[in-house]
């Protein structure tokens, strides 16, 4: 009996917290907004059309494009997605976009929401549609992130769209004191046609990086004051994964990278 009480007050308490996260959220300050794609990325041509047969696919949708790229110094992150609805599951799993960041010390800015119809856009970037959740993940193990969750529903899709948005981030942790580590796939669970991961730091800072069960090297490029290290990858076939593959094993093609400031350990 002691038992199924404490386990009724920790349930109850665990309610409380995240109905206080609910409502914490729903009146937290603006911190999205709009704005132009950086000039420091790096931007590749729009993909329309796509090698990989629908068939080839789970979820009923794929990526034709992904592109994440950082800048070091302005410690901003970009992204930019193109992913293709290929059934009515996909216009199920894929009508909403989720976008998470830390506004303690974390900036959204959403770039672009376009779907291309028949090959036209239709502009879907409506600030007033976003709404900011407080998602605690984990909750149940009472740790808190406060991290926020932009949603944004995407009406009127339709099998045969293609979704194309872009956002990026501005700022990092200061306890990490200007120090830069990410970790990124090159290849994933569904094939995708074109990937572009590019990383920009001041030339006199060297990027450390580690591959992970792939062969592929970045072209490092360094002008006017600053190294690039970009990794362009077209044609990614589908990572096979065995279902017998343990909980703590990535199998997974990527790298993991990290910089310190010169001078710093």
């Amino acid at each position: 009996m002691a038992h199924f009480y404490k386990q009724t007050f920790r349930t109850l308490c665990l309610s409380a917290i995240f109905l206080f996260c609910q409502l914490a959220a729903s009146a937290a300050p603006k911190t999205i907004s709009t704005a132009p794609i950086p000039s420091w990325t790096k931007q590749i041509p729009l993909r329309l059309q796509t090698n990989v047969a629908p068939e080839d696919v789970n979820d009923g949708y794929h990526y034709l494009q992904r592109s994440i790229q950082w800048e070091v110094a302005r410690e901003e992150a970009y992204f930019h997605n193109t992913y293709k609805i290929t059934t009515e599951e996909g216009v199920q799993n894929s009508s909403e976009l989720q976008l998470s960041f830390d506004p303690n010390h974390e900036k959204l800015y959403l770039h672009k929401v376009t779907v291309w119809r028949n090959g036209k856009p239709i502009d879907k970037l409506d600030l007033s549609k976003v709404k900011v959740i407080q998602r605690e993940q984990g909750l149940e193990q009472r740790i808190f992130d406060e991290s926020l969750t932009a949603l944004l529903v995407l009406e009127d899709i339709r099998v045969g769209d293609l979704v194309e948005y872009a956002w990026s981030i501005k700022g990092r942790n200061p306890v990490f004191e200007g120090k830069f580590f990410a970790s990124f796939y090159l290849q994933f669970y569904d094939p995708v046609d074109e990937l572009l991961v590019h990383i920009l730091m001041p030339e006199q800072r060297k990027l450390h990086y580690k591959l992970h069960k792939t062969e592929h090297k970045p072209t490092v490029v360094t002008a006017n004051g600053n190294t690039s290290y970009t990794w362009h990858l077209t044609n990614l076939p589908a990572t096979t994964v065995d279902s017998d593959v343990p909980g703590w094993y990535d199998p997974y093609p990527g790298a993991w990278s990290q910089n310190t400031i010169p001078g710093k350990k």
